[in-house]
């Protein structure tokens, strides 16, 4: 099966130069219920289930206030690289490609093998299809609940360790159209790395770097991940984006020898609309 990334020309160019592609912190994404919809949806069926009242083991989390659980919630950070199963998509190009966007096409299969393997991770990458969810009374969700409680013998705490991992993998059903997949990593940087004093450090090849752009006053962390180059298959260029298919080829060559990707393999956008 093939899946799609979607991004800017300069972030293409980034990931043929340097040979890596970013793992962007999921809080910073366009999804306000980014990584906390499955804890709220969880709260909602601990209290929603009377044994749940009873049970001495789960009490916390009737006296445990939510604002402040999503707060804390909030210092955890995942990063990932969002693909989905739409190629030459005009959402995607609305919502992610605009002015100079481009389409990646990937294998998923080398994906996952690769990503499960990488040497620089300390644990494997999770790569799954994103749910869409919109209520605790969701099937699959209480069977997930359900197994996690079980697993963790109704300890509150021991499962919100266990929704954590997953947590990126389930989004409101608004965002449904996306038809999205993930590749997740979890942070394993020590506590206080996440300092707006930290300088800007190299790092040896095949290494995952953890680095930082500003925004909006803030340091907004990134993992760069390596990539195998001959995984991008094929270049579809956006509607809006202004470049022609023999002028991208010439830059992506000469930014990297090393990307051996055929010209044919470069195509315009089928589509068109107006920003």
């Amino acid at each position: 099966m093939k899946l799609y990334h979607y991004c800017s020309l300069e972030t293409l160019f980034s990931i043929v130069k340097n040979k890596t592609i970013w793992f962007s912190d999921l809080l910073d994404s366009n999804d306000d219920k980014e990584d906390i919809l499955i804890f709220k949806l969880f709260f909602e069926y601990c209290n929603s289930k009377e044994k749940m009242k009873n049970c001495e083991n789960n009490i916390n989390i009737l006296s445990l206030n939510e604002s402040e659980f999503i707060k804390a919630k909030a210092q955890t950070h995942i990063y990932g690289i969002c693909f989905t199963k739409k190629c030459d998509s005009i959402l995607h190009w609305m919502m992610y490609g605009k002015s100079n966007g481009v389409c990646l096409e990937f294998d998923m299969k080398k994906l996952k093998e690769y990503f499960s393997k990488l040497k620089c991770l300390q644990k494997p990458a999770v790569f799954r299809r994103v749910h869409y969810v919109d209520s605790c009374n969701d099937c699959h969700l209480q069977k997930l609940f359900n197994d996690t409680l079980s697993k963790c013998n109704g300890l509150i705490p021991n499962c919100f360790e266990q929704l954590i991992d997953i947590s990126p993998l389930y989004k409101d059903k608004g965002w449904s159209a996306e038809k999205e997949w993930r590749i997740i990593i979890r942070d394993f940087v020590e506590k206080g790395i996440f300092n707006k004093s930290l300088p800007k450090v190299t790092f040896d090849e095949n290494e995952c770097k953890l680095n930082y752009i500003f925004k909006n006053n803030k340091p907004v962390f990134h993992y760069e991940v390596p990539l195998d180059l001959s995984f991008i298959s094929k270049i579809i260029i956006g509607p809006n984006t202004k470049i022609g298919v023999k002028e991208l080829y010439f830059k992506l060559t000469t930014a990297n020898n090393e990307f051996e990707i055929n010209e044919d393999d470069i195509i315009p956008s089928s589509l068109s609309y107006k920003n």
